[in-house]
């Protein structure tokens, strides 16, 4: 009879370049683990089930590029076979966020809009935007902003607490792997 090879269900985003992987098989079986990624490059990994059948192994990942890894795990024991896979998610890196300007039609804020500030931009799907607008004295914020799934945050911002001249729109995106990527700075004048 093969033997059986089960994966234990884990996280499918993975940041760092170590990456465990466990599951279930026969005991003592061997198990040979192979992770390939979308460029058919390969990281093979072996280790043996104890005497419940249970087997860990870890692997870095930082090799392979970021995106969906194949993982196929093969359990061998007394000639027989039996195998088992799915996939993971790599995510180590945050893609490019924006802000939309013009800030307002004219990039200077009024006294009519002041209190309610219109800021949108773009960033990773279900991702979460730390938003903070300064004067270089004064801040609003942080404020937190929910991505939408198509991409697309909006926020409205109170910028009465600022004083009259230029001000920094400051945005940080944290993804859902939880990157953070590199802020992101606009301008307005109050």
């Amino acid at each position: 009879r093969p033997p059986r090879s089960t994966l234990f269900p884990y996280t499918t985003l993975f940041r760092s370049g170590a990456t465990v992987i466990s599951g279930v098989s026969d005991p003592d079986a061997s198990i040979t683990v192979t992770l390939t990624n979308s460029q058919n490059t390969p990281i093979v990994i072996t280790t043996t089930a104890d005497n419940n059948g249970i087997w860990t192994t870890s692997s870095d990942i930082s090799s392979l590029t970021d995106g969906i890894i194949q993982v196929d795990v093969l359990a061998e024991i007394s000639g027989n076979s039996g195998i088992a896979s799915t996939t993971i998610l790599k995510d180590t890196e945050v893609s490019s966020t924006s802000i939309n300007e013009p800030i307002t039609s004219d990039n200077e804020v009024n006294a009519d809009e002041i209190d309610s500030v219109p800021l949108s931009g773009n960033a990773e799907p279900d991702s979460t935007i730390s938003l903070i607008v300064s004067d270089g004295t004064t801040t609003v914020g942080p404020i937190t902003v929910p991505v939408g799934p198509n991409g697309i945050w909006i926020s409205t911002v109170n910028m009465s607490m600022l004083s009259d001249g230029p001000a920094t729109v400051t945005v940080e995106e944290t993804d859902v792997a939880g990157n953070v990527g590199l802020p992101e700075i606009g301008r307005a004048h109050v």
